[in-house]
């Protein structure tokens, strides 16, 4: 089995000298590979080109598109489109450019899925927590009173005009981490619209497979949540992965982990599970099921992900267990145990 690519902000299993690019012979053209990051995420990019000779073009083309949304839908950057709609909420509408109106369409349609356990609203006072520190039992209150607040029916889309407008002065948004599985999902567009059949990209813990690796299937690995690698692995043909889980961002308070995998209802900060792996056609809609499933916990989450379409999850609960839904337990390799 060829070692694979981790899925995980923490490690990848098999990554080129960060920024370099690299490339394996094959049967038909080089593999053309490579590893950076950006804006705080780890990128990996890997696919065959149609010809050798359109190799580099497209791959700088690739990493530019993923560059590209990365920046717009930022809630860091003060530059970008999405901070602006931020800057005027309660304020007039903001008029978008295309690509960030439809990026940012896309995750609202995204966050139906989850019943509610994914909002733009409730993940914007999630990043603007300070996890580096230890909360006073006062801190960790206001911010579930705040939390409970959060409704993403608070922003307004305009199709036509390709405005936003957030109705309530005290909001902001927020895509956390599904930021980067938009990103996934426009690179591989991105890829096939140039004749690309095969490829892999990687964005954060967000993946997304487009036909094989030559004659074999693309091998994910999937990462512990308490140490370093992966212990599972699974082959993905034409199709997307994505983990979400506790140890990403948390501060420990009283012995307890407190995560940012908010349930917007509750505002309640401890997770249910360790880590929530879900399979789905596109990048997207696997991080929205893996979020979904990691906030809802191993009895609530299986049913709502399983509504949504039939889709594969590997789940690790709050004890260390680990279940494979039917769908995937005979393509789920486990390589060990999750560590305690």
């Amino acid at each position: 089995m060829h070692l694979p690519i981790c899925l995980a902000l923490l490690a990848i299993a098999t990554t080129p000298e960060t920024a370099s690019q690299t490339a394996v012979a094959t049967a038909q053209v080089a593999l053309v590979s490579r590893a950076s990051e950006f804006a705080g995420e780890r990128l990996n990019i890997s696919f065959f080109p149609p010809t050798e000779s359109q190799g580099a073009a497209l791959l700088a083309a690739t990493q530019a598109r993923i560059e590209r949304v990365l920046a717009l839908l930022s809630d860091e950057d003060p530059n970008s489109e999405l901070s602006r709609v931020n800057r005027n909420a309660g304020k007039p509408t903001v008029v978008l450019s295309p690509d960030a109106f439809a990026w940012l369409a896309r995750a609202a349609q995204l966050g139906s899925l989850s019943g509610g356990l994914f909002s733009m609203t409730a993940e914007s006072l999630t990043r603007a927590w300070d996890y580096r520190t230890t909360p006073q039992a006062a801190d960790v209150a206001r911010l579930k009173e705040r939390l409970t607040q959060a409704d993403d029916r608070k922003l307004a889309l305009n199709v036509d005009a390709h405005s936003a407008t957030l109705t309530d002065p005290n909001c902001s948004l927020s895509l956390g981490r599904l930021r980067a599985a938009l990103a996934v999902d426009e690179a591989i567009t991105l890829l096939q619209q140039q004749g690309v059949r095969q490829a892999l990209v990687m964005v954060g813990s967000s993946v997304r497979a487009l036909g094989r690796k030559g004659d074999k299937p693309w091998w994910v690995g999937i990462q512990d949540p308490r140490a370093l690698g992966y212990f599972a692995a699974v082959p993905l043909e034409d199709q997307a992965i994505a983990t979400e889980g506790d140890y990403v961002r948390f501060v420990m308070r009283d012995s307890v982990r407190l995560t940012d995998l908010v349930h917007p209802g509750s505002g309640s900060l401890e997770a249910l599970c360790r880590s929530a792996t879900v399979i789905a056609a596109d990048a997207g809609t696997a991080y929205v099921l893996a979020r979904t499933l990691a906030v809802a916990g191993p009895e609530a989450g299986p049913p709502l992900v399983s509504a949504v379409q039939p889709t594969g999850y590997v789940l690790v609960d709050a004890a260390n267990a680990v279940t494979v839904s039917a769908e995937l337990n005979r393509r789920v390799r486990v390589v060990r145990p999750p560590s305690q």
